[in-house]
Formats: C-alpha cells, sequence, structure tokens
C-alpha cells in the first residue's frame, strides 16, 4: 500500500507556475501568505509562482533505528 500512496498521491502544489520568472517554495501559514503577496505582484507585471510542500505525507511503514 506504501508503494501505492507514494505513486499517486502529489506532495505539492503548484499556484501560478506557469510562465512565471520567479518561484517561491513554501508551506503553512506562510504560503498563504505568499499566495496574497503573488497576486499584487501579479497585478504589477511581476510573474511569480509558488509551490507550496505538504506537510503530511506518505511515511515509512517502519521507523527508522534510533542512533
Amino acid at each position: 500500500m506504501y508503494k501505492q500512496v507514494t505513486a499517486n498521491e502529489q506532495m505539492w502544489e503548484e499556484y501560478n507556475c506557469e510562465n512565471a520568472e520567479y518561484i517561491i517554495t513554501a508551506f503553512g501559514t506562510v504560503a498563504r501568505i505568499a499566495k496574497s503577496a503573488i497576486n499584487e505582484l501579479k497585478e504589477k507585471g511581476i510573474h511569480v509562482g509558488l509551490v507550496v510542500r505538504s506537510p503530511c505525507g506518505p511515511s515509512p511503514m517502519t521507523r527508522s533505528p534510533r542512533p
């Protein structure tokens, strides 16, 4: 099941990346703020995109050994 989930689940969101001259990466609250800033920059003719990393995603089925 882990392989199926990792193959089918998208771990990021792209926002306004088409024709972007700059790309911002963020997640959480910062990503929401970045979207607002990107919309303001778009009105000024500056093409900026955003890649939001999902903080929740598939994790290994077994726990890593502790050092």
